[in-house]
């Protein structure tokens, strides 16, 4: 589809009486015809159009007739612009049908890559073309911020961190610059109490019943040591209970 504003018509002007025009250097040249109705500014290969004599037999005749040389040629008018290539006596505007930013007929570039954005996962996709390019962005990141936790008897605390929900990279500072290992965030667990029954004694060859109780997570229990020496032991979990 044609950009508002502009119609080309190829073709030189002889027959019917004209004479086909030339360049001062002898080149021939060719009539491309631009529809102008809002008579906005004219550039041709970036130089402002200025028409000798723009009067015509028609009273709403809007277009301008310009002769050119047979070649490649960039026509704006207005904020619209379209390249035209030249091929034996016709103008034609110049076509991108496989988007890869240049003309399918004289390979000239009618437009380059922009918009989309990079982030640490994918490459920008550029809105033209639909198509992926350029290199990841490190520092764009999809950051989440884990609030710090103290640490407990029972459970590990961690530190304020942030981590990326598209690399799942962890950083110290909410801009992503200072990259950590989530090992680095967690606060080991506060050691045990024993919080019934401490300070309990048995003398060798004494039978006597020993109960205590720790905070700690049952899950936890390691062993139990008497005189340096760890005790056999039965754990009961349906009872949290350890018999010795």
């Amino acid at each position: 589809m044609k950009a508002s504003g502009f119609n080309a018509i190829g073709g030189d002007m002889s027959g019917g009486g004209a004479v086909s025009p030339k360049a001062d250097d002898g080149t021939n040249v060719y009539l491309i015809t631009i529809d102008n109705r809002n008579s906005d500014m004219v550039y041709i290969d970036g130089n402002e159009y200025q028409p000798v004599n723009h009067t015509s037999a028609v009273s709403n005749d809007t277009n301008l007739y310009v002769y050119l040389t047979g070649t490649k040629h960039i026509i704006k008018v207005g904020e619209n612009v379209v390249n035209y290539h030249f091929d034996s006596t016709t103008f034609s505007e110049c076509k991108d049908d496989d988007k890869d930013h240049l003309c399918d007929v004289c390979n000239t570039t009618l437009s380059e890559h922009s918009g989309g954005e990079a982030t640490c996962k994918v490459k920008a996709v550029f809105d033209y073309c639909d198509s992926e390019c350029g290199e990841l962005d490190s520092t764009n990141h999809n950051l989440k911020k884990i609030s710090a936790k103290d640490a407990t008897v029972t459970e590990k605390g961690n530190k304020g961190y942030w981590h990326c929900k598209d690399c799942d990279k962890y950083f110290a500072d909410e801009s992503g610059t200072n990259e950590i290992y989530l090992d680095d965030t967690v606060i080991p667990k506060l050691p045990p109490d024993i919080i019934d029954g401490k300070g309990q004694t048995v003398t060798k060859g004494e039978k006597k019943k020993l109960t205590f109780r720790s905070n700690a997570s049952f899950s936890d229990f390691i062993r139990v040591e008497l005189d340096g020496k760890t005790l056999d032991k039965k754990i009961i979990p349906s009872k949290k209970e350890i018999q010795l």
